[in-house]
């Protein structure tokens, strides 16, 4: 009887005890679904990540050439999908690429390349400068405008308006290589009878032009001017005249 009493006792302990079980259970299991859906809902907002602005020396290990190293500036944003935008790289005092700088570009935009440049495309240009009477071009001027329109003033009424060409000292802030050349279009914007242009030897420079032709521009004709450093103390300016054809 008292085994019996015993049983009845253990077995109830035992129910007591799985009920107790299955309630945790059942309640672990909702606290695990409200969560995951409450994780659902959760919005999280993707962080930013901004780089400090850094400095570099352009060639490897040595201070750039080009004076103090340069400060390159990096904006990065990054969020959790992945993506990095750069917005902003500045190179304030220009750069230089290369064992000897073949590549470089100085803090003003003017660009140098010694080695070979491919590209698909290539305009080149510069501005117009208009001139009403003789006068010296400086090196300057050759090298900023790409065509130089003249046109006596009706005040000089210079029949004949001579230009004379820049020394070659002066244009070797330029042409700064031997075999370095550039060219420069003159247009004689005039329409007067008789009134021309002609050209004049600045110190160094030496003039070349075809016989039939000569260094004279008529009225509404263009003569193409390409000048090429020869050497250390010659500049060599070749006159190629063209007329109007009508």
């Amino acid at each position: 009887m008292d085994i019996e009493k015993g049983s009845v006792v253990l077995i109830a302990v035992f129910a007591v005890v799985a009920i107790i079980c299955l309630t945790a259970i059942v309640a672990l299991g909702g606290v695990i679904s409200t969560k995951t859906a409450v994780n659902h809902d959760v919005n999280v907002e993707s962080p930013t990540m901004t780089v400090e602005p850094v400095t570099v020396n352009v060639a490897g290990d040595e201070p750039s050439t080009m004076g103090a190293p340069m400060v390159m500036p990096i904006e990065t944003s990054q969020n959790l999908g992945g993506l990095v935008s750069i917005s902003t790289r500045s190179f304030p005092q220009g750069i230089k690429v290369g064992s000897t700088d073949q590549f470089s570009i100085d803090s003003s935009g003017n660009m140098v390349n010694t080695g070979s440049l491919d590209v698909g495309r290539l305009k080149q240009g510069g501005s117009v400068l208009s001139i009403t009477a003789s006068t010296t071009l400086t090196a300057a001027q050759i090298d900023t405008n790409s065509v130089i329109t003249v046109a006596a003033s009706t005040t000089a009424h210079e029949d004949v308006i001579t230009l004379t060409l820049p020394a070659t000292s002066t244009l070797y802030d330029y042409l700064s290589i031997n075999g370095d050349s550039m060219t420069l279009l003159i247009v004689n914007a005039t329409s007067t009878s008789g009134a021309s242009t002609t050209f004049a030897e600045g110190t160094g420079i030496e003039i070349k032009h075809a016989t039939t032709s000569g260094i004279v521009v008529y009225p509404q004709e263009i003569s193409r001017l390409t000048f090429t450093r020869l050497n250390d103390g010659t500049t060599t300016v070749e006159v190629v005249n063209n007329v109007d054809s009508d």
